[in-house]
């Protein structure tokens, strides 16, 4: 019988990551933390290094189990919440980001999304995915990264790139960490928002409307395998 009886809860937030480790009485017995920096390029711009996210929560989980004086099969499950719209690009075939992650905070796309109201797009991409056309969430962010690093466009166009937000940064965390130390553990993704479906997490990014690649309509069976294809092409299912 396995003797895994603890579960590793990591904590990606905006300003620090953290690893806690609880045991089955849900008692925390570690807490370790590495603060994350925060990079301000221009005015109303921010942006995080995603690579130092992977390090920062590697580490964390390695030292809150250390503390704790476990090894990692006694590991049963890692449960994972970070920073929700905070938006990035990586390599499939490596996962290396192609450039550091636009924070949720980030207002450079402010101009982009004025310009979308005032050519009349915000009702549709109210009714297809029930947000405003805002900076704050991603689609904006992932057409500047697709238009502003040379080649990523026709990169995204071949199927060699993957973008993520809250499912997926925190699966390509879950993966590496998989990868890395923890084979066999139960994977759990937090969302406050409840996000069951690939294709209502799609309507939450603005990606199915501003790409013009795939509509969400979450009663309509269709639509939501064409929201579906598109998340396996953008290689997040």
């Amino acid at each position: 019988m396995s003797r895994a009886c603890h579960v590793l809860a990591i904590d990606q937030g905006t300003t620090s990551t953290r690893s806690i480790i609880f045991n089955t009485s849900a008692r925390a017995v570690s807490i370790t933390r590495r603060d994350l920096e925060q990079y301000y390029p221009a005015a109303g711009w921010v942006e995080h290094d995603a690579e130092e996210i992977w390090r920062a929560t590697l580490a964390t989980a390695r030292e809150a189990i250390d503390a704790a004086k476990l090894g990692g099969d006694d590991i049963a499950a890692i449960g994972i919440t970070n920073q929700r719209e905070t938006a990035v690009i990586w390599e499939r075939s490596s996962g290396k980001p192609i450039h550091r992650a636009i924070v949720w905070q980030d207002r450079r796309t402010a101009d982009v999304c004025a310009q979308l109201r005032q050519d009349g797009h915000e009702e549709l991409v109210s009714a297809r995915t029930g947000l405003l056309l805002d900076p704050y969430f991603s689609g904006t962010k992932v057409a500047w990264l697709l238009d502003q690093v040379p080649g990523a466009r026709a990169r995204a166009e071949r199927g060699e790139l993957a973008f993520g937000t809250n499912l997926g940064l925190s699966r390509m965390i879950g993966v590496l960490l998989q990868d890395e130390k923890f084979p066999g553990v139960h994977l759990a993704f937090g969302d406050p928002y409840g996000s069951q479906t690939h294709a209502d997490w799609a309507s939450r990014t603005h990606v199915d409307v501003l790409t013009r690649k795939c509509d969400v309509w979450i009663d309509d069976d269709q639509v939501i395998n064409q929201g579906r294809y598109q998340l396996d092409h953008l290689g997040l299912s």
